[in-house]
């Protein structure tokens, strides 16, 4: 929004050579949460002398929708630097459990959104398997991610009985490469089938795991699972149940212990990341340490997390500050311990943009 913002004040202000670098797929005006959009959309086109796209495919949807000449718009592919890996094919093969599997493996890495293109591919599987021209011990397609379609891509797949050939792995940690370098961390995973996962693959690293879950009080809590969104089942708001109006049923609940988190906490925590789907308030109310650095899920798409007062609240009492705010979580740091850069700063309000954007969107919906 606000690089669409800077090209009509540019126009406005006599600049005489606008470049505009255009990433997604233009969306056409079909859908009524696009209207609003138009007029800002023309003075746009108006006010840009070149829109430079990272593909050909994104360069004719920009033109077609923006009504560009051919000479208006350029494709410059993206490209990534080589970089070497943390762990050996083998490791990682094991991790994602086809270490036995000897046939093609396809990896999709990207947020499972609409303009990703996970459905095409999911259809052009389904297609193939009809056909009959997909073997199941020739190929599986790995897709690493998350995003707003996890539930609805998951089902599909399982509704087409194609989980034997299509395997959701879920994203990366953001502490696993401290993990992996020695730093010694303590790891809270209240369901059973999960905490066996992490003692296999950190088996040999300096952890140690909690298996419960993390509550108001100790004693037994019920747990909803909703794939990669589980949460407790008390909760009147989570992710799962804003984003993809999850509705709690007995089939999908089960009872764990719980703790509160000064039980857990040994005074030494330096990096806090906290991820637990609505309930991150319970783990700051219950702190003990002051970590430098604490991470949490604070927001998503129209979800925005039920105790995100008394989140910052407390960050205010103890004099810790925003640092960094991206799509779904926010970090904080103590104040102090280092100034955001301007790309940080503009990251960060993107991001709130971003997100007020999207729950003002949906009330066209």
């Amino acid at each position: 929004l606000s690089s669409r913002a800077a090209a009509i004040a540019g126009k406005l202000a006599g600049v005489t050579s606008i470049l505009m670098v255009v990433n997604n797929m233009a969306v056409d005006y079909k859908r009524v949460s696009r209207w609003p959009d138009y007029f800002f959309d023309y003075l746009i086109g108006c006010s840009v002398n070149l829109f430079i796209t990272g593909s050909l495919a994104a360069a004719s949807k920009l033109r077609t929708v923006l009504s560009l000449s051919n000479e208006k718009v350029i494709a410059i592919h993206n490209g990534i630097a080589n970089r070497k890996s943390s762990a050996s094919a083998e490791a990682n093969r094991e991790r994602l459990g086809v270490n036995e599997f000897s046939g093609v493996i396809f990896g999709v890495v990207a947020l499972l959104i609409p303009r990703k293109g996970h459905q095409v591919l999911l259809d052009a599987i389904l297609s193939l398997v009809k056909e009959k021209k997909l073997k199941d011990e020739s190929f599986k397609f790995l897709i690493e991610g998350n995003g707003d379609l996890r539930k609805v891509l998951a089902d599909f797949v399982k509704n087409n009985h194609l989980t034997h050939l299509v395997e959701f792995v879920g994203d990366e940690s953001n502490i696993i490469d401290f993990i992996k370098e020695g730093v010694r961390a303590t790891l809270v995973e209240a369901d059973p089938d999960t905490v066996t996962k992490i003692k296999e693959y950190f088996s040999g690293y300096s952890i140690k795991v909690w298996p419960v879950a993390v509550w108001d009080e100790s004693g037994v809590i019920k747990l909803s699972k909703a794939a990669a969104s589980t949460f407790a089942t008390q909760l009147q708001s989570s992710p799962a149940i804003v984003n993809d109006q999850y509705k709690v049923s007995e089939e999908n609940t089960f009872e764990v212990p719980c703790h509160k988190f000064s039980e857990i906490d040994d005074t030494t925590i330096d990096l806090l990341s906290v991820d637990i789907e609505g309930g991150e308030w319970y783990v700051i109310k219950h702190l003990v340490s002051r970590p430098k650095v604490i991470s949490i899920e604070t927001h998503g798409k129209y979800y925005t997390n039920p105790f995100i007062k008394e989140i910052e609240s407390w960050m205010w009492q103890e004099n810790y500050v925003t640092w960094y705010k991206d799509m779904s979580d926010t970090i904080f740091i103590k104040k102090g311990l280092l100034e955001p850069d301007l790309s940080e700063i503009v990251s960060t309000r993107l991001a709130l943009l971003k997100l007020n954007w999207k729950k003002f969107k949906r009330i066209f919906k």
